[in-house]
């Protein structure tokens, strides 16, 4: 079980740099929605056949972007706020994220 959550983090790791650097990342699907009067944003993303959420919630200081590992729940990177992500390759997908 250890050696699953290293290899997991070290990809949240790895995708974290390539949401940072402004690099475009593709997304699979995304989609929002309301928790507790509170919009959400969800991304997921592919790499190595494992999908990874990316969660979006507030606005300006108080936005929380998040990057969740779906194989397991409780392991995620909390990217600092304001974060500007590049997101998509085609122009219909393009989002840059503030």
């Amino acid at each position: 079980m250890m050696g699953h959550i290293q290899l997991e983090l070290e990809a949240l790791y790895k995708l974290s740099q390539e949401l940072t650097s402004g690099e475009n990342v593709e997304l699979c699907s995304s989609f929002e929605i309301e928790i507790n009067g509170s919009e959400l944003t969800v991304i997921s993303f592919v790499r190595n056949l494992s999908e990874y959420l990316l969660t979006i919630e507030g606005e300006g200081k108080d936005m929380s972007v998040i990057l969740r590992s779906t194989d397991i729940p409780e392991l995620f990177i909390a990217l600092p706020a304001p974060a500007v992500l590049h997101i998509g390759s085609a122009p219909e997908l393009v989002g840059d994220l503030c």
